[in-house]
């Protein structure tokens, strides 16, 4: 849930190699502002909390291979209030069977009003992509083609959120396998986000990395200027059912991290190979 409080409260906000394709979609459904207090007293700053999941869906397999009950995993995720979630390996519509609903579409409901999806590749007929979806509208939505190679088609995401009394910049991603083809979309990254970023609008980035050594979020720091507070468990994520790899991210820039979490290894395990992150998000000078 958003949560707009003062500075004073102490209370937060619940917690086929075709080239890459944006689509959005949104519902009529309202989803409003939480106010603590509605004034803003001599001194005080107004600031916002938002929670932020990313998650590699692994196109609904588990990591042995197994197709994992979807609708379940949505009861699960819906317990984590969220705001917005960043997924990645996607499978969105099907070529030849359109009734079978995109799984960006299944682990959301009528709460959520933004849906961006972000095709990659052909999976078995599916398109396969990288997705955000919020529950306040997306007004904008770009992609850059991070593609080196015929195995892995990449690409980021990029989504322009409405939250009322600010708006929100949103990168998903997922990266190569290999580090030198890393260093290089990193950089590609970096540059996209320059060309995009909108002066004193709060910028996230997440997904799926690859960066178990950590030395691509080192790269978005000293190059792409955004932050990175690792809490002191260390967000370990890969593979789901042990954990000893954090291969997954979230950065930021104007923004400060109040908590970050991965998912429980019990509570997630049956899903897929990833684990995936939570972080709450503070706004501040409303």
């Amino acid at each position: 849930m958003v949560d707009t409080v003062d500075s004073k409260s102490t209370a937060f906000g619940c917690g086929g190699s075709s080239p890459p394709e944006a689509t959005n979609s949104r519902n009529s459904n309202k989803y409003s502002f939480v106010t603590v207090n509605n004034k803003i007293l001599r001194g005080h700053k107004k600031h916002m909390i938002i929670k932020v999941m990313t998650y590699n869906l692994h196109k609904g397999k588990n990591l042995f291979g197994r197709r994992y009950d979807m609708d379940r995993l949505k009861s699960i995720l819906d317990q984590e209030s969220c705001d917005i979630g960043l997924f990645q390996e996607v499978l969105g519509t099907h070529k030849l069977d359109k009734k079978i609903i995109a799984q960006n579409h299944r682990l959301t409901d009528d709460n959520w009003e933004g849906r961006t999806f972000a095709k990659n590749s052909i999976v078995k007929g599916f398109e396969h992509g990288n997705s955000i979806v919020s529950k306040k509208p997306i007004l904008e939505e770009k992609v850059v083609d991070l593609t080196l190679n015929r195995l892995e088609k990449r690409s980021a995401l990029l989504s322009l959120i409405d939250l009322g009394k600010i708006k929100i910049q949103c990168i998903c991603t997922h990266l190569n396998l290999r580090k030198s083809d890393r260093k290089k979309q990193t950089l590609m990254l970096i540059d996209f986000v320059k060309e995009n970023e909108i002066q004193g609008v709060p910028i996230i980035i997440g997904g799926d990395f690859n960066d178990s050594d950590g030395e691509i979020t080192n790269l978005l720091i000293k190059k792409g200027g955004f932050s990175f507070i690792e809490s002191k468990y260390k967000e370990l994520t890969f593979p789901s059912f042990m954990p000893f790899l954090p291969l997954d991210r979230v950065l930021v820039k104007n923004l400060k991290v109040i908590e970050s979490k991965a998912g429980s290894s019990k509570k997630y395990r049956s899903y897929s190979d990833h684990l995936p992150l939570f972080y709450k998000l503070e706004v501040s000078d409303l």
